[in-house]
């Protein structure tokens, strides 16, 4: 008799899982950390390499050095990263553990408050378009600050949206009304969300715009309806002081550069990004190519999602719309800047979704019974059979290119973004007999050649201006402590200085207009012999073998420049 008792509570227990309300989300995050577990490239990209580089010169000096440099943005995410090393060991797969856990807690925290806030179908399809979505996928894979600054910056606008939407907070309710929980708690989501603004802000100065589209938000969709129902006596105060603090900031603003200062970050592009500065329609073709459909139909979406669920959207498309617009316009482009508000526009998808659905699936099964019940009665199909295909059908349309395209990456059946050309770890092997203590070694990507090669010497890059200082022939990097040769005559400069030497390349870098002159490129090819390395590599090793110089007096501020780093990293 016990042991019936016993076996019979395993289906109860497994059937109480089920039913909580923690079950999904847990089994979405399942999912999600799966998916982003997967190996989607090898070889780190450049900006990952500031923050493993930093992590481990945290661990081993206690400041986020690099060479003789040091690389202060975002310390909290390079010391996260430390902490991981620590743990697990010194990896590139540990150092993206960070990105990949933020990333999939955002996909279960969306879906939770989706379905809180607009019902379980539009959170499945909010979650798993965020879940899926392949350059979603590629950035929680990528050891930079952007997946975490996303997930704290939902969790302070939901925390946020929490706090204004409280029962007792609208002033129609009655004080007898006034939830005493929603009193209890308000301090708590206050902290929570200055927490999370403040720390992704850290991470992200473009937090600001998100903070612009909820300001909005708070402005036109909570104060502003809620006024209106208030009489003119009751007005007049919250415009009088609304006006006053509008007219402080700016001031505060305009006479502290404060202003400046912002606008002139806001349309400053890097020299590899200048190209697309000034294309206001970058995130509109990046989006139509990678959600084709879905946003092909997005102006059509927030009219649907508005009038299905009026609170929820206010708070999703402020800070979309705002955030879309403010990033088209700014100087710097790409997926990872307008990466915090994507999950905003999921969610809008999925109430618009739900409630396109919900109208489909009512007319197909009035159509059913109605129009085709011989034809369903004689194939003994019920019409919730036709029903539920209609809306199967628009959902695949609608959601499939994206989650096609991700299990073609996940499938390697197709590139992945962000991925690598450039094989570092197989040069590396390659040029060994090159990295001799006789010789200096140059590369063009400074942070590649110090974690795979393991030396470096000076770097060589137009691209690396930002950031950098110093007057004369060379320029500075203040990040990594690393000397730039920026054109042919500093590169001639290190040539008859060292007599032998070794430059490694990135062919993509090296071929593009914006990244080493011609001049450059051709007196290198000149003075140098190349390394046979296959094809596939995608770089370039060359060496040069000439005469000490004449006079070492004369190239005393080139060995001044010269930054001989030996990185010895714990796990390759």
């Amino acid at each position: 008799m016990t042991s019936l008792t016993a076996g019979s509570s395993v289906p109860t227990f497994l059937n109480d899982v089920a039913k909580s309300r923690l079950f999904w989300p847990l089994v979405l995050l399942v999912l999600a950390v799966s998916v982003r577990m997967s190996p989607l490239w090898q070889v780190a990209r450049f900006d990952e390499l500031y923050h493993v580089l930093a992590a481990e010169g945290w661990l081993a000096e206690g400041r986020p050095a690099i060479g003789t440099g040091e690389y202060w943005r975002a310390y909290l995410f390079t010391v996260l990263i430390a902490y991981f090393f620590d743990l697990f060991g010194t990896t590139i797969e540990v150092a993206r553990l960070p990105s990949i856990i933020a990333g999939s807690l955002l996909v279960a925290s969306v879906f939770v408050w989706t379905r809180a806030r607009a019902g379980v179908l539009a959170a499945w399809i909010a979650a798993l378009l965020l879940c899926f979505s392949p350059l979603e996928i590629a950035y929680s894979h990528f050891t930079r600050f952007y997946v975490l600054q996303a997930l704290l910056f939902w969790l302070g606008s939901t925390a946020l949206f929490k706090l204004v939407t409280a029962p007792g907070t609208d002033a129609r309710e009655s004080e007898n009304r006034v939830d005493g929980s929603a009193r209890r708690s308000a301090p708590i989501l206050i902290t929570a969300a200055l927490l999370c603004f403040g720390v992704a802000l850290h991470l992200q100065i473009t937090t600001l715009i998100g903070l612009m589209g909820l300001a909005a938000w708070l402005a036109f969709g909570v104060l502003l309806p809620r006024l209106s129902r208030q009489p003119i006596s009751a007005r007049l105060p919250w415009i009088a002081a609304s006006a006053a603090l509008a007219v402080v900031v700016a001031i505060v603003a305009l006479t502290t550069g404060f202003a400046a200062d912002l606008l002139a970050r806001y349309r400053v592009a890097e020299t590899w990004a200048q190209a697309e500065a000034d294309n206001v329609w970058y995130y509109v073709l990046l989006l139509l190519r990678h959600h084709p459909i879905l946003w092909m139909f997005t102006p059509a979406a927030l009219v649907v999602s508005f009038l299905a669920n009026r609170k929820t959207t206010w708070l999703c498309a402020s800070v979309f719309v705002i955030g879309f617009v403010l990033f088209s316009f700014g100087g710097m482009k790409g997926y990872r800047f307008i990466y915090f508000i994507m999950p905003f526009l999921f969610v809008i998808w999925g109430i618009a979704l739900q409630a396109v659905a919900g109208s489909i699936k009512r007319h197909c099964l009035k159509a059913g019974e109605t129009a085709t019940a011989p034809l369903l009665a004689r194939l003994r199909m019920p019409a919730s059979c036709c029903g539920l295909f209609a809306v199967a059908l628009v959902a695949a349309a609608a959601i499939g290119p994206p989650l096609a395209r991700s299990a073609a990456i996940l499938a390697g059946l197709t590139d992945t973004p962000l991925k690598l050309d450039d094989r570092w770890p197989e040069v590396s092997e390659a040029v060994k007999p090159w990295l001799t203590a006789d010789r200096v070694v140059v590369s063009d990507s400074e942070l590649h050649g110090l974690y795979y090669l393991g030396r470096l010497d000076f770097a060589v890059s137009r691209t690396a201006l930002a950031g950098t200082s110093g007057n004369g022939p060379f320029s500075y990097d203040h990040r990594t402590g690393v000397s730039f040769a920026n054109n042919a005559e500093s590169m001639a400069l290190i040539m008859d200085c060292f007599p032998r030497g070794l430059i490694v390349l990135t062919e993509d870098y090296w071929t593009r207009e914006y990244s080493e002159n011609s001049a450059l490129a051709g007196f290198v090819a000149q003075r140098t012999t190349p390394v046979a390395l296959p094809e596939r590599f995608a770089m370039r090793a060359l060496i040069w073998d000439g005469l000490p110089p004449e006079r070492a007096s004369a190239c005393q501020p080139v060995y001044d420049a010269r930054m001989p780093v030996t990185y010895a990293r714990g796990s390759r």
